[in-house]
């Protein structure tokens, strides 16, 4: 509010950095969910709801933890191979966070499924 990047509304800056949202001030959260064949209900979900910069980085992790990957080693080092790209992963969610509609309630919904 001190910058005049708000003017009683809540926008993509205001999430950013809001330190302690509340289910009032902050209409944004991540859901990741685990799905399984074709259940229409997750065998796992969680819900990640701070500033958005945190929501990113934890929903990154969660997802990245969620995906397949293979090991293989090369010589003495040990490479993680991902299913997808842990780049377009990021990008994804970043993109999810930054062309969201924030007069919507719903959470943004990272679903995963084998």
């Amino acid at each position: 509010m001190n910058l005049g990047l708000i003017d009683n509304k809540v926008n993509v800056t205001t999430l950013l950095f809001w330190q302690k949202p509340t289910v009032n001030s902050l209409l944004s959260h991540y859901k990741v969910g685990k799905f399984i064949g074709d259940e229409h209900a997750p065998k796992m979900e969680k819900k990640i709801d701070e500033n958005l910069m945190e929501q990113i980085e934890k929903s990154y992790i969660e997802v990245l933890s969620l995906i397949k990957r293979e090991i293989e080693v090369k010589g003495l080092v040990r490479i993680e191979v991902y299913e997808y790209l842990p780049k377009a992963i990021r990008e994804l969610i970043v993109n999810a966070v930054t062309h969201r509609d924030y007069s919507m309630r719903s959470p943004i919904y990272i679903k995963i499924s084998n």
